[in-house]
C-alpha cells in the first residue's frame, strides 16, 4: 500500500502472550537487560513509550545527510528506531538529540562501521533483530524479513508463508510472536497486514526508491496505547 500525504492503520493488538516469553526490562537512561529467546538471542526492551518514530535505509556519509525535515517529523516522539543501513554511526547521535534511539544492525553496517557501533553505540544497537514492548504492543524490528520462513513478494501483503503458521515464523525470527513487524531494505514505505500482524516499512527519508534523486522520502510514526496501535507514514 503506497503512502499518500499520511497513511494510518489502526488495530486492536491485544493477544495472549506466551508464558515462556521473558523480556528484559529497560528504562531510558538505564542499561537494557537481554532476554534469551527460544530460537536465538533477541534483545527485548520493555519501555514506557507512546509514540515511536521509525527510519531506515539512510546510508548517510555524514550525519548531516539525514534530512532536517525527518528530525522535525520526529519531534515529540518518545523513541526513534533505526531499522538498518545506517551509514555514518554518528547519525545515531543526531537522532538522539531528538529522542532516545534504538537500532538494529546489518551485515553492511557491521562491515562498514561495526567496530565504531560496538564501541560508541552498544546500548543503542542490538543485533539483527530486536523486540520492543510498549503500550501493550509487541514490536519486532529487523532489517530484512526474507528467510526464516518468509518469502518476499511484490504484491500485498509483501510476505508469503504458504501453509506455515505465522506464529512459528515470527517465533523463529524474534524468539516469540509479535503484534507488529517493522522492517526495511526496500527503500519503499509500506503498511500491510498478514494474518492479523501489522507489517510496516518506513521507507527511506533521503534515498526513497519511489522518488527522483534529491527528493525527500518517508518516515513512520507508530502510536501505541492499551494494546492498540496507529501507524502513520509521513511524507517529508
Amino acid at each position: 500500500m503506497p503512502a499518500s500525504d499520511e497513511m494510518h492503520a489502526i488495530a486492536s493488538l491485544c493477544a495472549d502472550r506466551p508464558s515462556d516469553y521473558a523480556p528484559g526490562v529497560a528504562a531510558f537512561g538505564a542499561t537494557p537487560m537481554e532476554g534469551l529467546m527460544t530460537a536465538s538471542t533477541v534483545r527485548v526492551d520493555t519501555i514506557d513509550a507512546r509514540r515511536i518514530g521509525f527510519t531506515s535505509d539512510t546510508h548517510v556519509k555524514e550525519p548531516g545527510g539525514f534530512p532536517q525535515q525527518a528530525l522535525d517529523a520526529f519531534k515529540g516522539v518518545d523513541l526513534i528506531v533505526h531499522c538498518g543501513h545506517i551509514g555514518h554511526p554518528a547519525l545515531l547521535d543526531r537522532l538522539a538529540a531528538v529522542a532516545p534511539v534504538y537500532a538494529v544492525t546489518t551485515a553492511l553496517d557491521d562491515r562498514l562501521s561495526g567496530e565504531q557501533l560496538a564501541r560508541d553505540h552498544a546500548e543503542q544497537v542490538a543485533g539483527y533483530s530486536r523486540v520492543i514492548e510498549a503500550g501493550g504492543v509487541r514490536i519486532g524490528v529487523t532489517f530484512d524479513l526474507s528467510g526464516k520462513g518468509f518469502e518476499m513478494k511484490p504484491e500485498d501483503p509483501p510476505l508469503s508463508l504458504g501453509d506455515r503458521p505465522i506464529a512459528d515464523a515470527l517465533t523463529e525470527k524474534f524468539g516469540a510472536p509479535v503484534d507488529v513487524v517493522v522492517s526495511a531494505n526496500t527503500h519503499l514505505d509500506r503498511v500491510s497486514w498478514l494474518r492479523g500482524v501489522l507489517l510496516v516499512n518506513p521507507g527511506s527519508p533521503n534515498l526513497h526508491a519511489g522518488r527522483s534523486k534529491g527528493q525527500l522520502g518517508t518516515v513512520a510514526i507508530l502510536t501505541v496505547e492499551d494494546g492498540l496501535c496507529d501507524v502513520a507514514i509521513i511524507q517529508l
